[in-house]
């Protein structure tokens, strides 16, 4: 036995238990900050933030998406639940309206 199955063999563990340690311990250190539970007055000041920035016309879904990439990690259901008590809700599409006058005699 040489290689992996020989550490595994010596350590007296399975393989996949030791390639699970070695990724684990191969992996760079978090980003500063990142995962970090963030408190609600700051996260609602990003929340309203992105809102204004996008002028209201995105809804939770994207504003957690945006809060992603700005690396704040926050479950989505806390997002929509501060968006809820804020009054904060994107605005509705337009309704389509045909801007045709079909009712003339010249062809088409």
């Amino acid at each position: 036995m040489c290689g992996r199955f020989a550490s595994c063999a010596a350590r007296s563990t399975c393989a996949s238990g030791f390639q699970d340690h070695l990724t684990r311990r191969a992996k760079p250190p978090a980003c500063e900050g990142y995962g970090q539970r963030i408190g609600g007055t700051a996260l609602l000041a990003h929340i309203r933030a992105i809102f204004t920035r996008m002028k209201g016309a995105n809804g939770w879904p994207r504003v957690w998406r945006e809060l992603g990439g700005r690396s704040i990690a926050v479950a989505k259901g806390r997002v929509r639940k501060m968006m809820k008590a804020d009054g904060l809700r994107a605005r509705g599409k337009r309704k389509f309206r045909a801007t045709t006058e079909s009712s003339h005699k010249l062809p088409v």
